[in-house]
């Protein structure tokens, strides 16, 4: 592992925090409304990783990838659900309950 997300050769943070060319990479519209020069998107991503993740982040990080479902807020896991059609997160043990 690494302690940030630069010093990993295959991160595409080497294009989009430091400008390096990187010719399979397309730039994701969100990226690009960074700002409207290079120089300000590359600062304005490197600042999304600029702070560390707290203990208690991370321990819902885990949780979310142990179990499988989406890490985000209750709004966001219920469009996910809505999308999907699905529930998601933790259910009771056991098959669930046939509706009839």
């Amino acid at each position: 592992m690494v302690t940030h997300p630069g010093e990993y050769h295959w991160s595409s943070f080497q294009y989009h925090g430091y400008g390096k060319t990187i010719k399979s990479l397309t730039p994701h519209p969100l990226y690009l409304n960074l700002g409207t020069e290079a120089e300000t998107r590359r600062e304005a991503y490197k600042a999304l990783f600029s702070h560390d993740i707290t203990d208690e982040d991370m321990r819902e990080l885990r949780q979310c990838l142990k179990h499988n479902y989406p890490l985000g807020g209750e709004r966001f896991r219920a469009e996910i659900e809505h999308m999907l059609g699905v529930r998601l997160g933790r259910q009771g043990p056991g098959r669930p309950t046939k509706e009839y």
